[in-house]
C-alpha cells in the first residue's frame, strides 16, 4: 500500500503544480491528500486486522490455520525448488509450476501479501501504541 501511495505523489504533484499556481496553497492541498491517502490506508489496515483476528478466534481450525497453511506451503515449495537445484531436479518443478493458473497464483500471492502486511500493520500500531 505504501508503495502505491509513493508511486502516486509525483502524479498528485504534477496535477497540483497545473492546477494550483500559488507554492503555499499548493503545498497545503498536497498534505491534505498525502494525510487522506496515509488515513485511507490505515483504514485498509484495520480492515485488514479485524479479518485476521476473527479468523484467528474462529472455531474451524481450517479457518484459523488457512493462511499459516498457505505460508508454510510457498516456504515448502520454494525450499524444494532450491534443494532441487542443487541436484539438478530443479527444472521439472518448475515447468509444472509453469501450469499453475495465473488466476491461482495471483489468489495465493494476495493471500501471503495480505497476511504479511496484516501481520506488520498489526505489529507496527502495537508498537506504536506502546503496547
Amino acid at each position: 500500500m505504501l508503495a502505491i501511495i509513493t508511486a502516486l505523489l509525483p502524479l498528485i504533484t504534477k496535477v497540483f503544480e497545473r492546477a494550483i499556481p500559488d507554492p503555499a496553497e499548493r503545498a497545503k492541498a498536497q498534505q491534505e491528500m498525502t494525510s487522506i491517502l496515509l488515513e485511507n490506508q490505515g483504514k485498509i489496515f484495520d480492515g485488514m486486522k479485524e479479518v485476521m483476528a476473527a479468523d484467528a478466534k474462529s472455531e474451524s481450525p481450517l479457518t484459523r490455520n488457512a493462511r499459516p497453511i498457505v505460508v508454510y506451503w510457498s516456504l515448502a515449495v520454494i525450499t524444494l525448488i532450491v534443494i532441487g537445484g542443487v541436484f539438478g531436479f530443479a527444472a521439472p518443478i518448475l515447468d509444472a509450476l509453469k501450469d499453475i493458473p495465473d488466476k491461482l497464483w495471483d489468489l495465493m500471492t494476495y493471500g501471503i501479501g495480505a497476511y504479511v502486511l496484516g501481520r506488520s500493520a498489526e505489529k507496527a500500531v502495537t508498537n506504536w501504541r506502546g503496547k
